[in-house]
């Protein structure tokens, strides 16, 4: 069963209540960051990341790096996930200490699948020119 579309009315009401909420957070000293770096690798939106120690080990897919005007910090994510992409039993959003962080995968899946694109675009490029040099000679 499909979700019901949400009106643009009520999309451009949630959308001013949340800049409303984001503007109070801001202005009691909260901080929102689109980049967290103290983990080796940067985490970056989607990139996936390696949390170990219960309740839920796994990976999971980095959204935001926020610390409170008291100075805490934590990582709100979704997850967990198998390595290969599936969700786990449970998954949904979660907001995960950054010391619990183990390791930061090296290229989101994405990013993988566009190098392989790009090798084995680079590829055939370079055995045309060099058929078409055995041709020529």
């Amino acid at each position: 069963m499909e979700p019901r579309p949400i009106s643009a009315k009520a999309l451009a009401t949630n959308r001013r209540v949340h800049k409303e909420w984001l503007e109070a957070r801001l202005a009691e000293g909260w901080i929102y960051n689109d980049e967290y770096r103290e983990a080796g690798l940067p985490l970056t939106k989607g990139r996936r990341f390696l949390v170990k120690d219960k309740p839920k080990p796994g990976w999971y897919k980095f959204t935001q790096h926020v610390i409170n005007p008291k100075g805490t910090e934590w990582i709100e994510c979704f997850g967990p996930f198998a390595k290969n992409g599936v969700d786990k039993i449970g998954c949904g959003f979660a907001a995960i200490a950054v010391n619990r962080i183990a390791r930061v995968e090296q290229a989101t899946p994405a990013q993988k699948k566009a190098e392989v694109e790009a090798r084995k675009a680079e590829k055939k490029a370079q055995r045309e020119r060099e058929k078409e040099l055995t041709e020529a000679a």
